[in-house]
Protein backbone atom coordinates (compact mmCIF):
# COMPACT_ATOMS: atom_id res chain seq x y z
CA UNK A 1 0.00 0.00 0.00
CA UNK A 2 2.90 2.34 0.84
CA UNK A 3 4.24 2.25 -2.38
CA UNK A 4 1.26 2.97 -4.33
CA UNK A 5 0.31 6.08 -1.84
CA UNK A 6 3.94 7.67 -2.07
CA UNK A 7 3.94 6.67 -5.85
CA UNK A 8 0.64 8.75 -6.18
CA UNK A 9 1.56 11.66 -4.04
CA UNK A 10 5.15 11.98 -6.18
CA UNK A 11 4.26 10.84 -9.37
CA UNK A 12 7.14 8.16 -9.31
CA UNK A 13 6.20 4.78 -10.57
CA UNK A 14 5.21 2.61 -7.74
CA UNK A 15 6.14 -0.30 -9.36
CA UNK A 16 9.54 0.84 -10.70
CA UNK A 17 10.01 1.95 -6.63
CA UNK A 18 8.94 -1.62 -5.23
CA UNK A 19 11.30 -3.40 -7.97
CA UNK A 20 14.49 -1.36 -6.81
CA UNK A 21 13.11 -2.28 -2.93
CA UNK A 22 13.15 -5.77 -4.27
CA UNK A 23 16.49 -5.52 -5.74
CA UNK A 24 17.50 -3.42 -2.49
CA UNK A 25 16.25 -6.35 0.01
CA UNK A 26 16.19 -9.31 -1.37
CA UNK A 27 12.09 -9.14 -1.68
CA UNK A 28 11.96 -8.54 1.98
CA UNK A 29 14.62 -10.86 3.36
CA UNK A 30 17.48 -8.75 3.38
CA UNK A 31 20.70 -10.91 3.69
CA UNK A 32 22.72 -8.46 3.35
CA UNK A 33 23.97 -5.76 6.38
CA UNK A 34 20.65 -4.59 6.96
CA UNK A 35 17.77 -6.49 8.91
CA UNK A 36 14.32 -5.10 8.69
CA UNK A 37 14.65 -3.27 11.81
CA UNK A 38 16.55 -0.85 9.70
CA UNK A 39 12.86 -0.48 7.86
CA UNK A 40 15.68 1.67 4.85
CA UNK A 41 13.94 -0.41 1.64
CA UNK A 42 16.60 0.86 -0.83
CA UNK A 43 20.01 1.23 0.75
CA UNK A 44 20.25 4.41 1.86
CA UNK A 45 23.62 5.70 3.89
CA UNK A 46 23.74 8.09 6.42
CA UNK A 47 24.86 11.94 5.29
CA UNK A 48 28.48 10.89 5.98
CA UNK A 49 28.16 7.51 3.40
CA UNK A 50 30.10 4.66 4.44
CA UNK A 51 30.91 1.22 3.07
CA UNK A 52 28.25 -1.43 1.95
CA UNK A 53 28.95 -3.52 4.95
CA UNK A 54 29.07 -1.18 7.64
CA UNK A 55 25.49 -0.85 9.47
CA UNK A 56 26.44 2.59 10.57
CA UNK A 57 26.90 3.70 7.62
CA UNK A 58 23.13 3.10 6.48
CA UNK A 59 20.32 5.12 7.77
CA UNK A 60 17.69 3.64 10.54
CA UNK A 61 14.11 4.98 9.57
CA UNK A 62 11.59 4.64 12.96
CA UNK A 63 8.86 2.87 10.93
CA UNK A 64 7.97 1.42 7.76
CA UNK A 65 6.44 3.98 6.53
CA UNK A 66 9.07 6.48 7.03
CA UNK A 67 11.54 4.06 5.27
CA UNK A 68 9.17 4.26 2.28
CA UNK A 69 8.83 8.09 2.16
CA UNK A 70 12.55 8.24 2.65
CA UNK A 71 13.56 5.93 -0.50
CA UNK A 72 10.27 8.09 -2.44
CA UNK A 73 12.61 11.12 -1.05
CA UNK A 74 15.81 9.87 -2.01
CA UNK A 75 14.63 9.15 -5.42
CA UNK A 76 13.20 12.56 -5.72
CA UNK A 77 16.53 14.04 -5.25
CA UNK A 78 17.63 11.65 -8.57
CA UNK A 79 14.61 12.70 -10.76
CA UNK A 80 14.43 16.77 -9.54
CA UNK A 81 11.09 16.57 -7.43
CA UNK A 82 10.89 18.16 -3.93
CA UNK A 83 10.46 16.01 -1.06
CA UNK A 84 7.34 14.73 1.11
CA UNK A 85 7.89 16.64 4.37
CA UNK A 86 11.66 16.49 6.15
CA UNK A 87 14.30 14.53 3.93
CA UNK A 88 16.96 12.88 5.27
CA UNK A 89 20.51 13.87 5.22
CA UNK A 90 22.07 11.87 2.02
CA UNK A 91 19.26 13.73 0.00
CA UNK A 92 20.79 16.60 0.44
CA UNK A 93 24.39 15.23 -0.63
CA UNK A 94 22.30 14.01 -4.13
CA UNK A 95 20.81 17.12 -4.60
CA UNK A 96 24.10 19.04 -4.26
CA UNK A 97 25.78 16.60 -6.98
CA UNK A 98 26.14 18.19 -10.57
CA UNK A 99 23.26 15.55 -12.26
CA UNK A 100 20.90 15.97 -9.51
CA UNK A 101 17.16 16.33 -11.00
CA UNK A 102 17.98 14.88 -14.37
CA UNK A 103 17.23 10.80 -14.20
CA UNK A 104 14.64 10.12 -15.93
CA UNK A 105 14.67 6.21 -16.86
CA UNK A 106 15.36 3.46 -14.19
CA UNK A 107 18.42 2.38 -16.43
CA UNK A 108 19.81 5.73 -15.91
CA UNK A 109 20.47 4.84 -12.16
CA UNK A 110 23.48 2.60 -13.39
CA UNK A 111 26.42 4.43 -11.57
CA UNK A 112 24.43 6.75 -10.32
CA UNK A 113 22.16 4.84 -7.52
CA UNK A 114 24.88 2.55 -7.34
CA UNK A 115 28.62 2.10 -8.56
CA UNK A 116 27.72 -0.74 -11.05
CA UNK A 117 26.60 0.45 -14.86
CA UNK A 118 24.38 -2.27 -14.53
CA UNK A 119 21.91 -1.05 -11.63
CA UNK A 120 19.47 0.64 -13.21
CA UNK A 121 19.18 -2.20 -16.31
CA UNK A 122 19.09 -5.26 -13.81
CA UNK A 123 16.44 -3.97 -12.30
CA UNK A 124 13.73 -3.38 -15.57
CA UNK A 125 15.33 -6.67 -17.08
CA UNK A 126 15.42 -9.23 -13.53
CA UNK A 127 12.48 -7.60 -11.73
CA UNK A 128 9.85 -5.17 -14.02
CA UNK A 129 10.07 -7.28 -17.28
CA UNK A 130 8.81 -10.49 -15.80
CA UNK A 131 5.92 -9.03 -14.16
CA UNK A 132 4.55 -8.49 -17.63
CA UNK A 133 3.17 -11.51 -19.21
CA UNK A 134 4.61 -12.58 -22.46
CA UNK A 135 2.89 -14.67 -24.87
Amino acid sequence: YLYWYYGWLTGLRSDAMYSQSAKETAFGNHGGVLTAAFNNFAGIKVAAGGDNYDKLAHERFATVEDGVRAHFNHMSSYVGLAPIGTPHGRYHIVKALPWAGSIRTVEELGAKWAPNPDYGSSIVRDYLDPMIAKG
